[in-house]
């Protein structure tokens, strides 16, 4: 990612920004009981379709992206020969095995690859500021500006997708609606960290949430046998 790459993200949000500020008027709507002012759904979803775009079609010299394209051409075209590629893979099943299944099933290209990932992971970060912050450019210019978008969306494209499937459970979150359903924000978070258990190992100094012995016991993951079946999948 160039400087000059860069500064057009920069001068999206703005030219943009102004653009769809001025066409798409802001409405009204409920929002935590409140009644609250927000961008429309269709004007926040194109202020992120170009960053979807450049996630597609980023340089292999940036972060880890040639890795990732690596591990796209390793996994198989044919969906028959996961369960034997899945087997090769250590770590990240989760992840990995989602790649591989894009490949096998929707026959996508790496770029193709990149764009649907990077769709879902800013599509998140669409509706959480458009539903939860009081001003929505100003919540995506900093995820842009801070270069977290591309720190995330196309660097650590693993890490953010288990952050933006744990975000998915913020609605569950507000309310305090810990447990109950089986497809609660507890499947979710542990979906989430089973995509890259990386980030758990950022957290507990090293151990795997194998050796984690108290961790998994006291979120309740064990009690849920849907969470439980998810988490020994990813």
């Amino acid at each position: 990612m160039t400087l000059t790459n860069y500064w057009w993200l920069l001068i999206w949000l703005f030219t943009g920004g102004l653009a769809l500020t001025a066409y798409f008027p802001k409405h009204r709507e409920m929002v935590c009981g409140k009644v609250e002012i927000r961008w429309g759904v269709v004007p926040a979803v194109l202020m992120a379709v170009p960053y979807i775009v450049w996630a597609g079609y980023r340089s292999d010299a940036f972060g880890d992206t040639a890795a990732y394209r690596g591990a796209f051409k390793d996994a198989p075209s044919s969906f028959s020969e996961m369960s034997a590629y899945l087997d090769t893979i250590m770590k990240d099943k989760g992840f990995y095995g989602l790649v591989a299944a894009l490949k096998s099933l929707f026959h996508v290209s790496d770029i193709g690859c990149f764009m649907l990932l990077a769709g879902f992971q800013l599509l998140v970060i669409v509706w959480l500021y458009r539903k939860y912050s009081s001003f929505y450019w100003f919540s995506f210019f900093l995820f842009i500006a801070s270069t977290d978008y591309m720190s995330w969306a196309q660097n650590g494209v693993r890490q953010f997708l288990a952050v933006t499937i744990a975000l998915l459970a913020t609605p569950f979150m507000l309310k305090k609606k810990y447990s109950g359903n089986p497809f609660d924000h507890t499947c979710l978070n542990y979906a989430s960290v089973g995509f890259t258990h990386d980030s758990v190992n950022d957290h507990s100094a090293g151990k795997t949430m194998e050796q984690e012995n108290d961790f998994v016991p006291a979120s309740g993951i064990g009690s849920n046998p849907l969470c439980w079946k998810i988490y020994q999948f990813t």
